[in-house]
């Protein structure tokens, strides 16, 4: 089709979906997906883990690509931290609702994860 009528930007159904289902099926809590040029883009919602890898940490030191919309911190009744800044830290039970690629996305996920004990 695109070769066919000369659209610039052309996605299969399948091309769009595919990035939502290996979020979800990963264990992302998928919002949206959409495409920057031809990089995957998918916006979550994660909700931070006591004694998880997030908590305390600074949003700047996230991976480069993924950014934070908005936090709503539990604790304030479900008030959104709004802007967030580059120097908010993550608290347990914040959501927030991050953008980015799908890996960058599972990195964010898979830090969050309480340390095992042993």
């Amino acid at each position: 089709m695109k070769n066919s009528f000369g659209f610039t930007f052309v996605r299969s159904t399948a091309a769009l979906a595919a990035p939502w289902f290996v979020g979800a099926a990963l264990g992302l809590d998928v919002l949206n997906t959409f495409y920057a040029g031809d990089e995957p883009l998918l916006l979550t919602r994660l909700t931070v883990t006591p004694h998880g890898g997030l908590h305390g940490l600074a949003m700047n030191d996230l991976a480069a690509r993924t950014r934070v919309l908005a936090i709503t911190a539990s604790r304030r009744q479900g008030d959104p931290r709004a802007p967030a800044r580059r120097s908010t830290r993550f608290e347990p039970d914040d959501e927030a609702f991050l953008i980015g690629p799908y890996d960058e996305l599972l990195t964010v996920l898979r830090r969050d994860r309480p340390a095992s004990r042993q």
